[in-house]
């Protein structure tokens, strides 16, 4: 499927970065993103690409991988500061309940492909990035989308790496919603105390973000705490996420793998 019949190229210039229009996305989207640590595009996808994807989704329930698991406030890569005790709520792991499905069991005409595979994209996000960003190699978790059913959630947590992207599929009845404190982790501060205010509610810095279907958003996930709040009703929350890399040809490793499909080797082509 061509790129242009999934991305309204017409409202968001990827494909003419050059062109006045184009200049002025990338301007905007990089003073969103500096300003509050996320950006969104909605109407990025058209409504009947969304509209299929959805489709898709939905025929495709009963391959959905169950991924349950303790939520770390923080990466495993950060050393939180000795002197915090072992028992504090900045220690502790929270829950996260959320059906994933994998890159490769989506067509190859799907327009879930034909949006991540375009080649305009990657140079955007360059652009407002300011680095270098190449689509993954992976043919399984290149994209994944998240399906969150009625007690779904995603606690509290930072992220691994510095910015996420992802296109919203479908909001659910009720709950659902994409909760953050903007930047709240700088290079030399950790504001501890104010994480804590947000694991205990008295935090007044929580935005909360309630994203239309086709929205793209990119969001700075290492600097901003943030949770998808429990899903309630029987109307799933559907969310595709695209994942990007500073080099070419990467692919994850096997332990993400079969954390997110339950397998570690991709299909058979036409499985």
């Amino acid at each position: 499927m061509d790129a242009a019949r999934v991305i309204d190229v017409a409202r968001y210039p990827i494909d003419a970065l050059e062109s006045d229009a184009g200049r002025r996305l990338v301007a905007e989207a990089r003073r969103q993103l500096d300003e509050t640590g996320i950006f969104l595009l909605p109407g990025f996808a058209r409504p009947d690409a969304v509209e299929a994807i959805v489709e898709e989704v939905n025929a495709l329930r009963p391959r959905v991988h169950l991924r349950e698991t303790p939520q770390r406030l923080y990466p495993r890569s950060v050393a939180l500061d000795a002197s915090i005790p072992e028992d504090d709520p900045l220690r502790s792991s929270g829950r996260c309940v959320e059906g994933v499905l994998v890159y490769d069991l989506f067509r190859a005409d799907s327009p879930l492909r034909a949006l991540y595979e375009s080649p305009s994209l990657p140079p955007f996000l360059a652009e407002v990035l300011q680095e270098p960003v190449y689509p993954c190699a992976d043919p399984m978790v290149s994209v994944i989308v998240l399906a969150m059913d009625d007690g779904h959630e995603h606690a509290w947590h930072f992220d691994s790496n510095e910015y996420v992207v992802s296109l919203m599929l479908q909001r659910p009845e009720e709950g659902g919603e994409f909760e953050y404190v903007p930047l709240i982790r700088g290079d030399d501060d950790e504001s501890y105390d104010e994480v804590a205010a947000v694991l205990d509610g008295t935090s007044d810095r929580v935005v909360s973000v309630s994203a239309e279907p086709g929205t793209l958003v990119v969001f700075r996930g290492l600097r901003s705490v943030h949770r998808v709040a429990p899903v309630r009703g029987p109307r799933q929350r559907l969310i595709a996420l695209l994942s990007y890399s500073s080099e070419p040809g990467f692919v994850f490793s096997d332990e993400l793998r079969i954390a997110n499909a339950g397998r570690s080797e991709p299909l058979p082509v036409g499985a």
